[in-house]
């Protein structure tokens, strides 16, 4: 009886992270909303239930009631605690400008700022704002929040593709990352320091191209340079993937 309740215990943890996995319960949408985070708790706790119920009953696994009921129990109170004293540490993070996610604001001048201020009081949220773009291409009234102006409306998808490179400026291996219009440009180096370059038999701008195709993305390679072509029809949101196939790409070839 006893090894089977060590069992037991070594095997929930695995049960219920594919409970909570099928219950959606790690989506970000609803790591972002305590209510319906707690109703995938919920959904998930009573999969687990089934589930071992179910097992229980076609292995003739004998439980102790008393483990069981306390292992129920000790799911349903201690999990909610752990990922309610998860969120309040992403919390503080964000308070501190850590863990923030980069948004760029696109619309009319007065909704771009109503906004602006219910971000500004709503810290938690993880939004780093790092300008707008309006239809007139400026705004006293946006610029007086804090908020930069990076162009018009014509102008927010390369707005949008130079700030989701931004950040591989700061990549040890990038010499540069360079702009014109919806076409961008990535220069890796060996050493950034000395600007050392690695040696083009290497192909390593090959490698980058093969990651990048294995994603879903197409980017050219030419020598220690990869170029960003992406078409006018794209997404903000699949400018944000495309940044990111970049960013594994140049990890790869640099490796």
């Amino acid at each position: 009886m006893r090894s089977r309740n060590t069992l037991a215990a070594l095997v929930a943890p695995s049960v219920w992270v594919v409970c909570m996995a099928a219950a959606c319960g790690y989506d970000s949408e609803v790591l972002d909303h305590p209510v319906t985070e707690l109703k995938a708790e919920l959904r998930a706790l009573a999969t687990a239930m089934l589930v071992a119920a179910a097992v229980g009953y076609l292995l003739r696994a004998e439980v102790a009631r008393n483990y069981l009921v306390a292992t129920v129990l000790l799911v349903a109170i201690l999990i909610p605690i752990g990922r309610f004293a998860g969120r309040r540490v992403v919390v503080l993070l964000r308070a501190r400008g850590k863990c923030l996610q980069r948004v760029l604001f696109i619309g009319h001048e007065r909704s771009v700022h109503v906004i602006i201020r219910q971000a500004a009081q709503q810290r938690g949220q993880g939004l780093d704002i790092v300008g707008a773009c309006v239809p007139s291409g400026r705004s006293d009234l946006i610029q007086a929040a804090g908020v930069p102006v990076l162009g018009d409306l014509s102008q927010a998808l390369e707005v949008a593709l130079r700030e989701a490179l931004a950040p591989l400026v700061d990549h040890p291996h990038v010499a540069e990352v360079r702009q014109t219009g919806m076409i961008a440009a990535i220069e890796f180096v060996k050493d950034r320091a000395s600007g050392e370059r690695y040696d083009w038999r290497e192909r390593r701008g090959l490698a980058a191209y093969q990651y990048a195709l294995a994603q879903g993305a197409l980017l050219r390679p030419v020598g220690n340079v990869i170029y960003l072509m992406p078409p006018y029809v794209i997404t903000p949101d699949e400018i944000d993937w495309l940044a990111g196939v970049a960013r594994g790409a140049l990890d790869t070839a640099c490796a």
